[in-house]
């Protein structure tokens, strides 16, 4: 099984179009920072220089909006990806985070970069499908927006000159949230983009005054939503419905394949924005980060004693969860957006054997099939300090149970994974008479094996192991079996 540059059945050359790798893109949105841009005949990558505070180092970031590196095939990203590197050792700076183009296989750069992360949920729209079919998936509170905004709205096209209103408008939107400072920026940004040919700025009207803008970004095969606000009475008139129904309707009519309307405004799965967005598809994306590390000893310096985000030394300090107390409960139907965020997760799909993250449809049918009276395997999740941390699959096969793991990585190496096996023993001692649990598990898993073996569980060597073809392993890698015998606490 080999693994794909990219995804969704696009080409590396239709992603590498794309208007996040176009050098006038980049270098407004790198503004006033430095750009630092390196273009091939077969790859293309850009990033921001920036200066790390209180230090004479530099780091780099993507600029606003989606990026990564991208190249036609296999040698020409090797190629790329070694002199990019090497470039930025030469000129001594220190690392480089990265938000990865929604339309790159994250696990192409699983080896390549030292960290890639799930970081949240976006939204996809399928333009190739009919107007009919897609307003199928719209909710009937959606088409209801839609219709009063068409008889109370009218829209038309920003035009050159009119940059103070996209702020205005932009801007309004922003105070509304209490955004932070990044996202405000200078008048001539506005300008640059209602004239660029790349963008298409449009405003709603009610009764002829502007209350909302959006501006979606072109390419030949994909179009984005880049920004939008609006003032109060847009909420009231359901102008941003309509501004995203008018960009659908240009962008199928216009030839682009896909929409992007990307996320929410943080990663928590009830986010006003993100829910806004689902209205318009029920297909769910995932957004990954990525990070390369040019100099390790002066990186290890600067996060010394800081988790949690790439670039912790830009960011406050997160809690460790290690101290604090976990629990197991049943899973829910409303779990499972939760459910197919840890399953995006790099990690959980390697061992998954897969070669792309999972799509949301078809996880979804998968996940709510284990809800049926006569499912035979239960579906639980793990939460500590209020936040859900991963899950435990168990399967009942009469003669024994077999257990599965799957933890966050943003919450891997804190001892959760064996805390978890704990709790499912602890319930299955409830649930059953004595029993064999059994675990089914690659050697080269290192971190499941401690976890299954920190809580009594041995290899089973008279167990024939399963052969199984992994991207990342390679053919014929075989899956082990760990065996425990619990005893039963079961009341009768």
């Amino acid at each position: 099984m080999s693994l794909n540059l990219t995804l969704f059945k696009t080409t590396s050359e239709e992603v590498m179009s794309d208007v996040y790798f176009q050098k006038h893109f980049l270098k407004l949105h790198a503004r006033p920072d430095q750009l630092d841009f390196m273009e091939t005949s077969g790859f293309r990558h850009a990033s921001v220089v920036r200066q790390i505070p209180h230090t004479d180092f530099e780091d780099l970031e993507t600029p606003w909006g989606y990026g990564g590196p991208v190249a036609l095939d296999w040698s020409e990203f090797w190629r790329g990806i070694g002199e990019w590197k090497q470039r930025q050792a030469n000129k001594g700076r220190i690392a480089e985070f990265i938000r990865l183009h929604p339309f790159l296989n994250p696990l192409a750069f699983r080896g390549w970069l030292d960290q890639v992360r799930f970081d949240r949920l976006t939204v996809l729209i399928d333009l190739t499908e009919s107007e009919s079919l897609r307003h199928r998936y719209y909710s009937k509170g959606t088409r209801y927006c839609l219709r009063q905004a068409d008889k109370a709205l009218t829209v038309r096209t920003l035009e050159a000159g009119e940059g103070q209103l996209f702020k205005h408008l932009y801007e309004s939107g922003l105070l509304r949230n209490n955004a932070s400072d990044s996202y405000f920026m200078p008048l001539a940004h506005f300008e640059e983009l209602i004239i660029a040919p790349w963008a298409r700025v449009r405003v709603a009207e009610f009764n002829g005054r502007p209350v909302a803008v959006a501006c979606f970004l072109y390419s030949r095969v994909f179009s984005h939503y880049h920004l939008s606000g609006g003032e109060l009475i847009a909420r009231e008139t359901f102008a941003h419905h309509l501004l995203v129904e008018d960009a659908i309707k240009y962008s199928s009519d216009n030839g682009q394949r896909w929409m992007h309307l990307g996320g929410g405004r943080d990663r928590s799965l009830d986010d006003s924005l993100l829910l806004f967005k689902t209205r318009f598809s029920p297909r769910r994306v995932a957004y990954y980060t990525g990070g390369i590390i040019f100099d390790y000893q002066e990186y290890e310096n600067l996060t010394k004693d800081r988790t949690g985000n790439f670039l912790s030394y830009r960011f406050r300090p997160t809690s460790d969860l290690e101290n604090k107390s976990v629990n197991l409960r049943l899973a829910t139907k409303n779990d499972f957006a939760f459910f197919f965020r840890l399953k995006c997760d790099i990690d959980n799909v390697v061992w998954s054997g897969h070669a792309a993250p999972p799509e949301w449809n078809f996880l979804k049918d998968w996940y709510f099939d284990k809800f049926k009276d006569n499912s035979v395997r239960q579906v639980f999740i793990g939460e500590c300090d209020d936040r859900r941390i991963g899950y435990i699959y168990l399967l009942n096969k009469n003669s024994c149970i077999e257990v599965t793991l799957g933890i966050a990585t943003t919450e891997a190496g804190h001892g959760m994974g064996r805390k978890l096996i704990t709790l499912a023993m602890q319930k299955i001692s409830e649930l059953y008479d004595p029993r064999l649990i059994e675990a089914w598990i690659f050697e080269e898993n290192k971190a499941s094996v401690r976890a299954f073996e920190a809580v009594g569980f041995r290899k089973d060597t008279s167990r024939k192991p399963k052969s199984f073809n992994m991207p990342f392993l390679g053919n014929n890698r075989l899956q082990y079996c760990w065996t425990c015998l619990v005893e039963s606490t079961k009341i009768e």
